[in-house]
């Protein structure tokens, strides 16, 4: 059972991290292709009728109310180097329709399941669908809070993520009308062990600049209100094995324990958060100097700044480089020792919240 914080300010929507979207593969033999647009071949030719270039789509988007779901044609080769044909779906919850906010789980997959075949795209059985196997799986949980303290938590996660000196692999901040969260690396990365894919975000914000037809067909303004998301996602096969999963068919996949679920989001979180110290310092023991810098560290990382910002703002006017690095080995040890991962008045008390509930260290 997931541990749920008595916290004023964030409320828990989901037990515990549920599927939202995934990439599905299933044998073409198993398959029954209704609309054979999507294996079409196409040519561009001039007035004159001269063929300029040939090609074969592979591919067929269908969307309807807001729903867009891909299917295609894709070979792959198996370890003996012999060629196998899959069709291919993106799937995400959407096809839950109004039932969207509980993921897929083994209770509605049948809703899936029919929502897919009545697009009359493709025929297949429902075993088939089970067995197939899963990539690019997004693995969400959602909470509601209020403007205020999703603004704070932003900050923390913010401050509390860890350096990298690796483009692309550190944390980007949105704050846009149409675009309000933080993320951590890219879903295209292949670093997917060290520094995967991890979004927290404003749902309500992204439902409604870009998914407000889906929204308004099919959700009520009470489940969206305040809402924010968590979310992660699992690569291929590799990844699953590396987080302790082996089998990635969809039937196995959507039996995984709370526990494991749990767990493939707190690893994603760990890898990016910089570990919290729960034990609070007794600050008497500082002398008076320490104490008045670290009131300083302090008071500046609660109006937003960075860790590293503070510290250069602290140290800019030291002109003497031996005495700027003697001081700046002090601010490091005192953020080590005394402010990393403490609670720092009611910012880190909103985070550690956020991290108790995601069960993160």
């Amino acid at each position: 059972m997931t541990k749920i914080v008595n916290n004023d300010h964030f409320r828990p929507l989901d037990d515990s991290p549920v599927i939202d979207s995934f990439k599905i593969r299933i044998p073409l033999p198993r398959v029954e292709i209704i609309d054979h647009t999507i294996n079409a071949h196409w040519s561009k030719v001039t007035e004159e009728g001269e063929v300029l270039e040939e090609g074969q789509e592979n591919k067929k988007v269908y969307e309807y109310k807001g729903i867009k779901t891909r299917f295609g044609i894709e070979s792959q080769r198996d370890g003996e180097g012999r060629v196998y044909d899959y069709l291919t779906i993106l799937v995400n919850s959407k096809t839950l329709k109004a039932r969207y906010f509980e993921g897929i789980t083994e209770d509605n997959v049948q809703v899936v399941y029919d929502y897919l075949i009545n697009l009359k795209c493709v025929d297949f059985t429902l075993t088939s669908f089970l067995e197939g196997h899963c990539t690019d799986m997004d693995f969400k949980q959602d909470g509601k809070t209020d403007e205020e303290t999703y603004k704070r938590s932003k900050r923390q996660f913010s401050q509390t993520t860890k350096l990298t000196k690796y483009k692309g692999d550190g944390i980007q901040v949105f704050s846009k009308k149409t675009n309000d969260g933080v993320q951590w690396s890219d879903r295209r990365t292949t670093k997917y062990m060290t520094s995967p894919y991890l979004k927290y975000y404003h749902k309500e914000t992204e439902l409604l600049h870009h998914s407000k037809e889906f929204y308004s067909t099919y959700l009520q303004e009470e489940d969206v209100l305040g809402r924010v998301r968590m979310e992660t996602t699992i690569k291929n096969k590799d990844h699953f094995r590396r987080l302790g999963v082996e089998d990635t068919s969809l039937a196995s996949l959507l039996t995984l324990s709370a526990e494991k679920k749990r767990f493939i989001l707190r690893k994603a979180m760990s890898a990016h958060l910089e570990p919290r110290v729960h034990e609070i310092k007794n600050h008497s023991e500082m002398k008076p100097n320490q104490r008045l810098i670290y009131n300083a560290v302090v008071s500046m990382m609660q109006l937003g700044y960075k860790y590293d910002t503070a510290k250069e703002q602290l140290l800019s006017n030291f002109d003497d480089k031996v005495s700027k690095s003697r001081k700046g080995s002090e601010l490091d040890e005192m953020y080590r020792v005394w402010i990393r991962g403490a609670d720092v008045e009611h910012e880190a008390e909103i985070l550690n919240g956020l991290l108790d509930y995601f069960q993160c260290p």
